[in-house]
């Protein structure tokens, strides 16, 4: 006898298939025991029946598989025990078996999918079947884009760029933003993805592996020059010169103000996440902070932001408004608060970086190499004015023969152009004044004693 009918030891093999006979026709079972002898509870007096024997073989022991009875109350129901191993324990028909050879089996069943996984990646991402863009191609914003990824990402071997995901906090001030980035490369197959990538970045479906997780793949970086090694390349590529930047004034504002309308943005989301404010930036967010930026600094709104969510936090235990509706104050109330402070010319103390958010990489590399402002770009309002170096002034306008297709940049405020506005200057129109033209076509007559104009070559 077996271990699990061991209580029925002292009974023949007639005797205990009369029991068992008997007890799945429905007699009474404490009157079996009894007749029996058999000592155990009623409700388990099935488990110590022999187990059955099943004609069909373990698939790794080529033993045969055995079954516990059930309890008749389980009689006719899905509820029967699965055939098992008596040596390798193994479970037939289960969707998982534990035992140690299915383990292995599995084991090396996965280790082949894997295996042909990685082989298709390879061959669908094979480098050698790429055609390589020549920098030259490249634009600004590419350029840009790129060299904060290669500064965040790239591998010590300047082999690969690294996962974005292990670095995303630390690429640029939002997600969205980092979105961007990536996408912008990506879109011109500037970056593409690296056969190296890992099997769990690519969605496991029927189009497997043709699409990607933006953030878990391995990039290449699909450049090439002419003439230049391709670690030579890189290196430029991570570290571009600012001249390249700097002979284009409007761009230089316009990256400035993206970058500080990206760090406001951070700030908010942050400070808000805090107190567990849900919000979603949007176009209205975006508007605001361009608006303040035309008066106040990064820091300066740091300053005002701060404000506002407090005040928003005190109107959400005050009047018990739910967390949504007091977080959707914030934005409005900066531009109120900016706008009253604008008029009333308050000096809005500078806060400093938040520990918490340490300048991204993007950042520095706007502020210190591309445009060489420093804490400038944090500490003042992105101004045109950085960018474009004066060339003349109210005395020279009379004496010099201008040149009516230069562009120029006024940095007084007179008769509807504002500071910074660009603008063409056309001539002289009588001793007294001269006429103007702005970007859009519109001509203005200015006085000589307000004048002064920087010029530049074109960069619209």
């Amino acid at each position: 006898m077996s271990q699990e009918n061991s209580k029925l030891k002292h009974l023949s093999t007639e005797q205990v298939e009369d029991l068992m006979a008997r007890y799945y026709d429905g007699e009474k079972i404490s009157e079996l025991l009894k007749e029996f002898s058999i000592k155990c509870s009623p409700s388990v007096i099935h488990a110590y029946f022999p187990q059955i024997v099943e004609e069909y073989l373990c698939p790794y022991c080529s033993v045969n598989l055995l079954t516990k009875r059930v309890s008749r109350n389980n009689k006719g129901f899905q509820k029967a025990e699965l055939p098992k191993c008596p040596v390798c324990k193994h479970t037939e028909g289960a969707n998982y078996c534990s035992c140690v050879n299915c383990r292995e089996l599995s084991a090396r069943l996965e280790e082949e999918r894997l295996k042909k996984k990685k082989e298709k990646i390879k061959e669908t991402y094979d480098l050698s079947k790429r055609k390589p863009i020549d920098v030259s191609q490249l634009t600004r914003t590419d350029r840009l884009y790129l060299s904060a990824l290669l500064r965040s990402g790239f591998d010590e071997n300047f082999q690969v760029i690294n996962p974005v995901q292990n670095y995303i906090d630390k690429l640029s001030p939002t997600e969205k933003f980092c979105e961007e980035i990536v996408k912008t490369l990506t879109s011109k197959a500037i970056l593409v993805v690296h056969p190296m990538s890992e099997v769990a970045s690519f969605p496991d479906n029927e189009e497997f592996p043709n699409s990607w997780y933006t953030y878990l793949v391995y990039y290449h970086v699909n450049v090439s020059a002419e003439g230049v090694t391709r670690s030579n390349l890189l290196q430029e590529l991570m570290n571009p010169p600012s001249e390249l930047y700097t002979s284009n004034p409007y761009y230089c504002f316009e990256i400035w103000r993206k970058i500080a309308i990206e760090e406001c943005c951070q700030y908010l989301l942050h400070h808000l996440s805090k107190l567990d404010f849900q919000y979603k930036v949007g176009e209205k967010t975006i508007a605001i902070f361009q608006e303040l930026l035309e008066t106040f600094s990064v820091s300066q709104i740091y300053n005002i932001v701060n404000r506002q969510i407090a005040n928003a936090s005190r109107y959400y235990q005050e009047k018990r408004v739910s967390k949504m509706e007091a977080a959707n104050t914030v934005i409005g109330s900066c531009l109120r608060f900016g706008e009253r402070a604008r008029a009333e010319k308050w000096d809005i103390y500078k806060y400093g970086r938040d520990y918490s958010l340490p300048q991204t990489v993007i950042s520095e590399l706007v502020y210190n190499r591309i445009l060489q402002l420093g804490v400038k770009g944090f500490d003042l309002p992105p101004d045109l004015s950085e960018f474009i170096e004066p060339v003349a002034f109210e005395d020279q306008v009379e004496k010099d023969n201008w040149n009516p297709n230069s562009q120029a940049k006024f940095t007084c405020e007179y008769n509807g152009f504002k500071k910074g506005d660009i603008a063409l200057y056309v001539g002289r129109h009588d001793d007294n004044y001269s006429v103007v033209c702005d970007r859009y076509g519109d001509q203005y007559l200015v006085p000589h004693y307000v004048i002064q104009v920087k010029i530049t070559n074109n960069y619209r």
